[in-house]
């Protein structure tokens, strides 16, 4: 697949032999419980999906990362950072693609998504999910708990589009922590709250890098 298709956050989901390469060369680095997470990436009944990531670029391959459903017994979730090979994606899909219309509610996070998605409609503003909110969604695992948060992606908007579904989000989910990126038309993400903010510059995260973007250059995606 061409690796210009790919952005921060694109979901690529492996061939069979990709997994099979893949499991067998990170296998060796993990052990005990870290490793039992690591089989069930690459070897569970669902499609778990790697996550497309910003990294040291190498030939022909793509830099992702995979979170497995089950915490550790820490409480954290083992992340794992690697490299696939191009012609091992299976597919990829966008947030944007992921089907959000009949949500299981089964978490707080979950509930709150699909308050946002119904929200962000009623604006007219296109928004898919990341972290587990997004994975759960894309495999039908039991990604999110009681301390899941959500994450959410833009599109780019009205700038007073942006800020009225901004607040009335916050008035909607009080009691949940959610994180708002906008997907800039010139490959870098910005917190939609720094928008909002009394400051020059926003901070802008793509592929390549992140850098200080001019705020008033930025405006110009959400006419």
């Amino acid at each position: 697949m061409e690796e210009t298709a790919l952005t921060r956050h694109t979901l690529v989901f492996l061939a069979p032999q990709g997994k099979v390469r893949l499991e067998a060369e990170l296998y060796s680095a993990y052990f005990g419980e870290a490793q039992e997470r690591l089989h069930d990436i690459f070897a569970g009944e669902a499609d778990v999906p790697g996550i497309v990531r910003r990294a040291e670029e190498k030939p022909h391959s793509i830099a992702v990362g995979f979170v497995p459903w089950r915490r550790l017994e820490n409480g954290n979730r083992l992340r794992v950072a690697t490299y696939v090979m191009g012609a091992e994606v299976r597919t990829a899909v966008s947030p944007y693609e992921l089907d959000c219309g009949n949500l299981l509610v089964r978490s707080r996070a979950l509930e709150a998504a699909g308050k946002i998605y119904a929200l962000a409609a009623d604006f007219k503003v296109k928004a898919g999910f990341l972290g587990s909110v997004g994975l759960e969604i894309a495999t039908g695992l039991p990604y999110t708990d009681d301390a899941s948060d959500l994450d959410v992606l833009l599109k780019p908007a009205a700038h007073d589009r942006l800020l009225g579904f901004y607040r009335q989000a916050q008035r909607l989910c009080p009691g949940i922590a959610m994180d708002f990126e906008v997907e800039l038309p010139n490959g870098y993400g910005v917190k939609l709250a720094e928008l909002f903010m009394d400051t020059r510059t926003v901070l802008g995260k793509s592929l390549t890098d992140v850098r200080l973007l001019d705020k008033e250059q930025t405006a110009v995606f959400l006419q």
